[in-house]
């Protein structure tokens, strides 16, 4: 009896290692312990490598769409956007009411030598373009997290993976 091959990704291989296995090609032919041949042959035969497959696609989908936002924040240090959230907030509430408490608007305001409400409207445009800037990824990433998942043929995930990363530009 001779193994009988069938490609399942490079999954496959981890797999009989795994079992305490060898199998590689060497010089056109497969190479293993002639004793270990049927226990190859039935891992082979039974491995699924869809959800590896899937696993390791979403996995770079995810790492894309980090890099994509780093990208979008880049320009700023980490401190500063990790105040995002309450400058947005002061800046919707001066919005509503010029009256509002803004204590964080106050300050980076007085420091750059403007007005709350200019720094107000100036964090609300930027907020406005950040949201398209992160969105438009984070729903690529979404799109294709879903198309992988739905996949039931591990061969077609590899072109689900490309298409993402492509439409992510990264």
């Amino acid at each position: 009896m001779s193994l009988t091959y069938i490609n399942k990704g490079k999954w496959l291989f981890d797999a009989i290692a795994a079992a305490g296995y060898r199998l590689a090609f060497v010089n056109g032919q497969w190479s293993y312990n002639l004793a270990d041949e049927a226990a190859i042959q039935n891992i082979i035969n039974t491995f699924n490598p869809l959800p590896l497959a899937q696993a390791d696609a979403i996995k770079q989908i995810n790492a894309a769409v980090q890099v994509k936002l780093a990208k979008v924040t880049a320009a700023y240090p980490d401190l500063e956007v990790s105040t995002w959230p309450q400058q947005m907030a002061e800046a919707q509430a001066f919005t509503a009411n010029a009256a509002a408490s803004t204590p964080m608007l106050s300050a980076i305001a007085t420091a750059s030598n403007q007005t709350v409400a200019v720094l107000a409207s100036a964090v609300l445009a930027k907020a406005a373009a950040y949201t398209v800037e992160s969105g438009t990824p984070v729903g690529q990433r979404q799109l294709y997290t879903a198309q992988v998942q739905a996949a039931t043929d591990w061969t077609l995930i590899a072109g689900i993976t490309t298409a993402a990363l492509t439409a992510i530009g990264v």
